[in-house]
């Protein structure tokens, strides 16, 4: 039998974390061997109420640091505990809590590392238009830069294998969910996606922020050049010097036919364009250099 340890970040969440711990505790499932809530400064009643439940184990964050700070914290504390697998699930009972179950399935049984919810099929109410899109966009970007076979990036649950927690790099604190996925994915994780059932909010509401798009952005960026730097800054390195090759050729070429009476009007913007193109190419190779340096000491 498979252990699971149940991690539940929270942030003044008073209204519905009694209904989402009861209704997991209810299942009395043996498979589940601890409830570990991760409470992120909250300033309600939220932690009063879980400490009512034996089952529940709680780490408190002195203050409101982020989801993905929460998320890193208790996977972090899970490696410390004695089990197999770490379901995630969201505090505000939108997620059905049997489906805990069901996205172990491909992990224990069909030897899959991380399985990831899929709400598209299965939710109960009407999402917003713009957390819809949000989601559909970040869906895309996710598909494309793992090759996996994801419609829902943000789906709130997950499972992972224990022994895969080490392979998650979650460095910013705001959000958590592509990053997982992008790190799983450079890890060499086996990924699936089931679907989950997603019900509106029990109580409170949802928010999305432009805030929410550029931190989420800005994390992906960073785990890009965190694994795959030359890729990355060659990308960048490669356009600039293109645009200062296209602009110059343009302006010799205008010159020769007399429309123009310097052969480089901008000798500024292309040199610029051309130092940063060359210093983002041999910040490629070097970050290559250390990465692979890194691979192979931990090779060893």
């Amino acid at each position: 039998m498979h252990k699971v340890l149940v991690l539940i970040p929270c942030y003044n969440e008073e209204k519905n974390i009694l209904r989402c711990l009861s209704n997991i505790i209810t299942l009395n499932d043996k498979r589940i061997e601890k409830i570990l809530l991760i409470d992120d400064g909250s300033t309600d009643k939220t932690v009063k109420i879980a400490s009512k439940f034996k089952k529940v184990l709680i780490h408190k964050h002195s203050s409101n640091k982020g989801l993905g700070a929460a998320v890193r914290t208790g996977l972090n504390l899970a490696k410390n505990f004695k089990i197999d697998l770490v379901v995630k699930i969201d505090a505000d009972c939108q997620h059905d809590p049997k489906d805990i179950f069901e996205i172990i399935k491909p992990i224990t049984n069909e030897k899959y590392d991380l399985v990831y919810g899929n709400r598209k099929k299965k939710i109960k109410y009407k999402m917003p238009t713009l957390r819809r899109l949000g989601n559909i966009c970040f869906s895309k970007l996710m598909k494309f830069l793992t090759g996996w076979q994801i419609e829902d990036s943000q789906p709130g649950i997950f499972a992972i294998r224990k022994i895969c927690i080490k392979d998650l790099k979650i460095f910013g604190d705001y959000n958590y969910t592509q990053q997982v996925l992008l790190s799983s994915y450079y890890a060499g994780l086996k990924f699936k996606q089931i679907d989950v059932t997603f019900f509106k909010r029990f109580e409170g509401n949802s928010f999305v922020s432009l805030k929410y798009i550029y931190l989420a952005l800005t994390q992906i960026l960073t785990l890009l050049i965190y694994f795959r730097p030359l890729k990355t800054f060659g990308k960048i390195g490669i356009f600039l010097l293109s645009l200062a090759l296209l602009i110059s050729s343009i302006q010799f070429f205008s010159w020769m036919l007399g429309y123009s009476e310097k052969i480089i009007e901008n000798v500024n913007l292309i040199i610029g364009l051309t130092i940063v193109g060359g210093q983002s190419l041999l910040a490629g190779l070097l970050g290559e250099l250390i990465v692979n340096l890194n691979k192979d000491q931990n090779d060893k």
